[in-house]
């Protein structure tokens, strides 16, 4: 704790020490910050809260993913407990608890053209939780009981950090405030406070959690730290950039629109809006960039495109300028983007699979697994020296996926484990068998897990609201059982796979840190 409370400028902005917080202490709050153990998760989000306090430049990236990836996704789930909700809402109150620090978020994040609108992210779903719509009608306990009184302070707690955001824009704009609100309400006041006194805080240079409205308006004149080394922009410049990102953000949602009717229509507009050049390669980059962002299924059909489509005005122009044949140009460059290093195959074809929707043609499904394939076995030689073995197997794997989960087809009828390894004798270098034990265990993971894009298991999830709101009733209310095991046992799940996704981003960082540091 000293060390990252006082440590000087040759520790906090030297690389090593950096890419030790990064790989490291990072991944490690990752795992432990919505622990069941309160006394631990406790401790975890005051580390954090440290961190953003003490390193606001270095972390800026690692502070927004676990904003954005994992307190805000916790805070909208349906299955997290109140516990887990209460921390997640205190760590936020903390977080924007005076002018400088919710200033420091707005100019960070929502006025950076290339980040995401957190402080804004953080508005929205507290405003969600404030008012009951982060929970369903379905959902809603019956009034007087536990869950309802629990509910009620979760409430009451957002909307306490939502005025308490307001009190420090407020601030940030010089306006008067009116009276200090009472700070002992908070559940978890320690969250706010630190082991340092607001003596030592100040001869810092640093403003204490606990200041009172003085101490407040003292810290506005270092808001403008908050943005970067130098001195923030004045108020035109931060309105200026602000406005531009809003502009830039509704071309984007009108190309993507454009993008999902029609491909040469979208991909002209992003590249007439200055979004793209019209390069197969940095065609490819934008779509994998943005492919949470755009129709997945028409990435589908740009990666899977029959190689004599063109969108250049001339037919006859290099295919790499978007000439007949920059189709498979485009695919090409999307594959290359993606790294397979290391990864289980079928994990692999699960991340690759992730960012588009396979065409329904089987021609266009080969093409694009094909240059999977020869991907993959580039990467991992030791696995798959030939890439035809690797194509024949991931097709496979792909059929298996479909006759396992497709629920048109009977369960007597689908695809055995027998069955699997018998459709892939052979297939090995020379016509040899793969390993069964091998064959078994993607079997195995395919049959627990299916691949699936976010954007179906949504629109599942919204089929599944329907149906339960059709049948008028709950079925646990009649016979007394109780939700709160299923929703504990599905709250696990989702917290492993945050905590898995922030993890990999953080690896990822600290890596790419380390490569920067080797080459200068």
């Amino acid at each position: 704790w000293t060390m990252l409370d006082r440590a000087g400028p040759h520790f906090t902005r030297g690389e090593r020490y950096v890419f030790a917080v990064r790989q490291y202490l990072c991944v490690s709050l990752v795992k432990n910050c919505m622990s069941g153990i309160h006394s631990v998760a406790h401790w975890t989000l005051k580390i954090f809260l440290l961190l953003v306090r003490n390193y606001p430049h270095a972390l800026r990236d690692e502070i927004g993913v676990f904003v954005s990836s994992l307190f805000l996704k916790v805070l909208d789930s349906p299955s997290a407990g109140h516990g887990q909700r209460m921390l997640v809402v205190e760590c936020l109150r903390a977080l924007c608890s005076d002018a400088r620090s919710a200033t420091g978020l707005f100019l960070s994040y929502d006025c950076d053209l290339e980040a995401d609108d957190l402080f804004r992210s953080v508005v929205n779903a507290l405003a969600r939780v404030a008012t009951g719509r982060a929970v369903k009608s379905a959902d809603r306990p019956k009034p007087g009981g536990k869950l309802a009184r629990e509910g009620e302070t979760l409430r009451l707690a957002a909307l306490e950090v939502l005025v308490g955001v307001l009190r420090s824009v407020l601030m940030a704009q010089g306006l008067p405030v009116g009276e200090e609100p009472d700070k002992n309400r908070s559940t978890m006041i320690l969250l706010q406070n630190r082991t340092h006194s607001d003596a030592d805080w100040r001869a810092k240079g640093a403003v204490a959690p606990a200041a009172d409205a003085k101490g407040e308006a003292q810290a506005n004149a270092a808001v403008p730290k908050a943005v970067g080394e130098g001195a923030a922009p004045g108020a035109t410049a931060v309105v200026s950039v602000f406005d531009q990102k809003r502009l830039v953000k509704e071309r984007f949602n009108e190309g993507s629109v454009k993008f999902q009717l029609g491909l040469r229509g979208g991909l002209l507009y992003f590249a007439e809006n200055g979004f793209l050049k019209l390069e197969a390669k940095d065609i490819a980059l934008f779509l994998h960039t943005n492919r949470e962002r755009l129709d997945m299924t028409m990435i589908g059909e740009v990666l899977g495109k029959e190689p004599e489509y063109w969108i250049n005005k001339d037919r006859r122009a290099d295919p790499e300028l978007c000439g007949e044949g920059f189709s498979v140009r485009v695919l090409h460059h999307y594959v290359d983007a993606v790294d397979f290093n290391g990864l289980m195959f079928d994990d692999a074809i699960r991340m690759f699979l992730s960012g588009f929707r396979l065409p329904g043609e089987a021609q266009k499904i080969d093409r694009i697994m094909e240059k999977f394939a020869e991907k993959f076995s580039r990467q991992n030689p030791e696995i798959f020296p030939s890439a035809d073995t690797a194509f024949i197997l991931a097709f496979s794997i792909i059929m298996l996926n479909t006759d396992l989960h497709n629920p048109s087809i009977k369960p007597e009828r689908r695809m055995t484990l027998d069955n699997f390894i018998a459709n892939n004798r052979g297939i090995g270098i020379d016509g040899t068998d793969l390993p069964e034990k091998y064959l078994e265990g993607i079997y195995r993971r395919i049959l627990i897990n299916p691949f699936s894009l976010k954007e179906d298991d949504k629109a599942r999830e919204r089929e599944n609201e329907i149906v339960s709101a059709s049948k008028g009733f709950d079925p646990s209310a009649i016979f007394g059982a109780d939700k709160s095991v299923e929703m504990r046992k599905q709250f696990k799940k989702e917290r492993e796979e945050l905590m898995a996704e922030s993890e990999i981003l953080f690896k990822k960082k600290a890596s790419g840190m380390l490569r920067t540091a080797a080459a200068g």
